[in-house]
C-alpha cells in the first residue's frame, strides 16, 4: 500500500499518454479519480485492482496492436474484480474506468464500446472469445504479441 501513489501515477501516464491530447487529460483524469476513489484505492483490494489495470494497459500501450483496445479494457476489469477479491475492487475498476472514459476525447460510439466492454469484463465475461478475432485483434495473450 505504500506504493500505490506511485502505482497511481504509473497508471495516470499509461492511460493519458494513451490519448491525442495527453496533458489536458491528466488533470482531469487525476481530479476524477481522487475525487471519487481516494479512500477506496487505500484498502488491499482497492490497490489490487488498480494495480490490476495499470498492468492492462501498459500491456495494451506495448503491444500497440490495432482494434485491440476493447479486448484490454475488458481484461483490466475482468482481473480488477476476479484477481482481488474484495468490497472495494468492483468500485475501484468502474471508477477508473469512468474516469478514464470522461477525460479521453473522442467519438461516442467508440466510448459506448469500451463502456460495454469494461461492463462485460467485470461481470466476468470471456474477453478473448469477444474481443479479439471477431473484432479483427490480431493480439496473443500468450506471447503479448500482434500476430495472426
Amino acid at each position: 500500500l505504500l506504493l500505490l501513489p506511485l502505482l497511481l501515477v504509473l497508471l495516470l501516464c499509461a492511460v493519458c499518454g494513451e490519448g491525442r491530447s495527453g496533458g489536458a487529460q491528466w488533470g482531469r483524469f487525476t481530479a476524477c479519480v481522487y475525487k471519487r476513489a481516494g479512500r477506496l484505492l487505500r484498502s488491499r483490494s482497492g490497490a489490487c485492482a488498480a494495480a490490476q489495470m495499470f498492468r492492462q494497459f501498459h500491456a495494451m500501450n506495448r503491444a500497440n496492436c490495432r482494434k485491440c483496445d476493447k479486448y484490454f479494457h475488458c481484461r483490466a476489469n475482468f482481473l480488477a474484480v476476479r484477481s482481488c477479491r474484495g468490497g472495494s475492487s468492483r468500485r475501484v475498476a468502474e471508477i477508473i474506468s469512468f474516469c478514464r472514459e470522461l477525460s479521453q476525447p473522442g467519438n461516442p460510439r467508440d466510448r459506448r464500446g469500451d463502456e460495454a466492454a469494461n461492463r462485460f469484463g467485470r461481470r466476468g465475461g470471456n474477453c478473448g472469445a469477444r474481443y479479439l478475432r471477431s473484432y479483427g485483434c490480431a493480439y496473443r495473450p500468450r506471447t503479448g504479441q500482434c500476430k495472426w
